[in-house]
């Protein structure tokens, strides 16, 4: 999975190239917030390389494969790549477990969960050296966070009001 100039591919082409095993597949939000997890560690791609295609992702054997080759948090990673992808599966790290994660787990993790939950979507772009680069879009999440400040500013103002007129 190298590029032609023995250059490692990046993130950005690690998820691109696991969306491409899915060969044209309509890929909702929690198989691209998989494919961001799994696209950010190089051992678990190519695992996952092996576990992806247009019938959807075998991560039992992407642990498998994994077993042994990964750090603890990056095994805790796995398992939430897992539980994005299929909300029923089991995930080893707690809450807690996934606190202790650092930089940079535990924002790998933090974003999976926003893309999965429709807050946040995976963009690629290409640099000026024609490079694709993983751009994450913030905007859906920018546009709930002003609704609930405009609702709660509203709702307020209501609050306000009926205080006055009880007063009087």
């Amino acid at each position: 999975m190298e590029k032609n100039s023995n250059q490692p591919l990046n993130q950005a082409e690690r998820y691109q190239y696991l969306i491409g095993l899915t060969e044209g597949k309509q890929l909702d939000a929690d198989y691209r917030a998989a494919f961001y997890i799994l696209s950010s560690v190089p051992e678990m791609f190519e695992a996952a390389t092996k576990c992806v295609d247009h019938e959807g992702i075998t991560f039992d054997k992407i642990k498998r494969l994994c077993k042994g080759k990964l750090e603890e948090s990056q095994m805790h990673l796995l398992s939430l790549a897992h539980n994005v992808f299929a909300w029923n599966s089991r995930t080893s790290p707690t809450p807690h477990e996934l606190s202790r994660l650092g930089y940079p787990w535990l924002e790998v993790a933090l974003n999976a969960i926003f893309i999965s939950g429709g807050n946040m979507k995976v963009q690629i772009q290409k640099n000026e050296k024609g490079i694709p680069e993983l751009l994450l879009d913030v905007s859906s999440y920018e546009k709930t966070k002003q609704f609930h400040e405009r609702f709660q500013q509203m709702q307020n103002d209501l609050d306000d009001e009926f205080d006055e007129e009880m007063e009087q």
